[in-house]
């Protein structure tokens, strides 16, 4: 029994601090309890009252009655369902409820006029479907109706139809009278080229063709093309030689000639007499008739 005494004395033994704190924390349980009863208030009332939020309920569904139901936002399956009347329009000129009428929906129909109106005409089928909304799939529905080209066409470039006479007035380069600053004027001549092409020409007498530049040495071929629109040659400004006046140092210095058809052209005279055309060249014995012909420009008979 004594045991059984110490036993309980060890767990319900308190302080006398303990003995404090228990007496204070039961009063506060009994406070907390008793509380309600003597303060009634709709904040202290566990029953729920949910009259305020039926009443919203109802004026909520009678607002949605009343809206006209061509406001309202058919879903997609609603909407789909309807049945459409397909026809030929323009994008440019039809109205939201025709494009509705054809299955468009009503903000797809609104973003479109938007588009025509903002951003651009519609020039092309194609263009539909930058519009936001217009799928591929409706795209490919009504484009059988739509009055535009499939594709758009680019536009060209503006040809230039009003000439200044600073337009039409090309000066071109006479070869045969032109000095070395009108020469480098020209696309890729330098004013090397332009002293060899005087020095050959002074040679020749005169250019009588424009390929002929193909024969001063480092003019190239390309540079020739460049050039060939820009410059022109008369026969006019060439140097002939009088072939029954003239000695054999001035035929061999002729760059058609050499030293040894030029004898045989100056032997010929004095044996025969003048020469009176180019057909008498050609019975010469022994001469070239290639050079023959290349010197016949630059010859003369009198």
């Amino acid at each position: 029994m004594n045991l059984f005494k110490r036993v309980i004395k060890s767990y319900f033994n308190f302080t006398k601090g303990e003995s404090h704190a228990f007496l204070l924390l039961l009063c506060i349980m009994l406070v907390v309890l008793l509380l309600p009863r003597f303060f009634q208030s709709k904040y202290l009332s566990y029953k729920s009252d949910f009259t305020n939020l039926y009443r919203l309920s109802d004026s909520l569904s009678k607002l949605k009655s009343d809206i006209p139901k061509a406001k309202r936002f058919d879903s997609s399956d609603t909407f789909l369902k309807k049945k459409f009347h397909l026809f030929h329009f323009n994008p440019n000129t039809v109205s939201a409820d025709q494009l509705i009428s054809m299955g468009v929906y009503p903000n797809v129909a609104e973003r479109l006029l938007n588009y025509r109106s903002k951003v651009a005409p519609f020039q092309c089928k194609s263009q539909l479907l930058k519009v936001y909304g217009f799928s591929q799939k409706l795209y490919n529905r009504l484009s059988v109706y739509i009055d535009l080209p499939e594709e758009c066409v680019k536009e060209l470039p503006k040809i230039k139809t009003e000439w200044t006479n600073k337009d039409r007035v090309i000066k071109l380069v006479n070869l045969n009278t032109a000095d070395t600053s009108l020469l480098i004027g020209l696309p890729g001549i330098g004013s090397k080229l332009a002293q060899r092409i005087i020095a050959y020409r002074q040679l020749l007498g005169g250019f009588v063709s424009i390929q002929q530049l193909e024969e001063v040495w480092g003019l190239k071929k390309e540079t020739i093309d460049l050039v060939k629109e820009k410059i022109l040659v008369s026969e006019n400004d060439v140097k002939k030689l009088n072939i029954n006046l003239c000695s054999k140092d001035e035929l061999s210095k002729h760059p058609y000639c050499g030293y040894k058809l030029a004898g045989i052209l100056i032997n010929y005279r004095i044996q025969h007499g003048k020469f009176s055309s180019f057909s008498d060249l050609l019975n010469l014995v022994g001469a070239d008739s290639d050079k023959l012909k290349r010197i016949k420009p630059y010859l003369v008979y009198e």
